[in-house]
């Protein structure tokens, strides 16, 4: 009795294996990885976007090179979106990617913000740039991660007086230069600034100089903030 229980057993789960072979096979073989292999550029100019952010499914999130190029793995069926600062994102398809090669081409179309006039009179009428930046003064939290008061101040001195902000008909485009005119990193360190800020900036087309350089002093200091935190945690780990 109990062989005859113990080959039906066997029996069993030889059915079970079968079966669970043939479920997997289609999963299996949907699921294999592919490379996409590309560049981003801008719609305007061809010229390369440098840095530019890749979110992948899962939360997984990468960058383009410096000269725009980019590869990564993932499944065919999955889409992507590329963001850069100062480009209205894009959001693409893998399989579209694969089936034409020219779209491995990603043209990133400008997001470009055209600037009022500004109106300097005798009594020294502030311009949107000296409110938005004397609003953000008046906010605790930059100078714990800038530095002292006058610091800051003196970090965005040559921005304030800079005329490009001031003249007319001209258009403002945010991009890695004037991030690194503000948060004065460098290298390594600034890259990741830009990535942070690629990554949580939200733009509109309604956005002027004071809401954009209002959004964007803001995110550089929340990245001071969270680096600042993640130093002391590790150091509290360390002790």
């Amino acid at each position: 009795m109990n062989s005859v229980s113990s080959r039906w057993a066997v029996i069993f789960t030889c059915i079970l294996f079968l079966i669970g072979q043939i479920v997997l096979v289609d999963p299996v073989s949907a699921q294999k990885l592919v490379t996409i292999k590309g560049v981003v550029l801008d719609g305007m100019t061809k010229n390369s976007v440098p840095n530019a952010t890749i979110k992948l499914s899962k939360n997984r999130i990468t960058t383009a090179k410096i000269d725009g190029k980019f590869e990564f793995s993932c499944l065919r069926e999955d889409t992507f979106m590329i963001t850069a600062i100062g480009y209205y994102p894009r959001l693409l398809r893998v399989h579209d990617l694969l089936t034409d090669s020219s779209k491995c081409k990603v043209l990133m179309q400008p997001a470009i913000y055209q600037l009022h006039s500004a109106e300097v009179t005798a009594k020294k009428k502030k311009t949107k740039i000296s409110k938005a930046l004397d609003l953000l003064s008046d906010v605790s939290h930059p100078f714990t991660y800038f530095g002292k008061e006058e610091r800051f101040k003196r970090r965005h001195a040559k921005l304030k007086s800079n005329s490009v902000f001031f003249s007319e008909n001209i258009y403002w485009e945010i991009n890695r230069q004037l991030i690194e005119e503000i948060s004065k990193l460098t290298g390594d360190d600034l890259d990741k600034c830009i990535m942070y800020c690629n990554t949580h900036i939200v733009l509109s087309p309604n956005d002027d100089e004071k809401t954009i350089t209002n959004k964007l002093l803001l995110l550089i200091s929340d990245y001071f903030r969270s680096t600042k935190s993640r130093n002391r945690d590790s150091l509290n780990v360390r002790g």
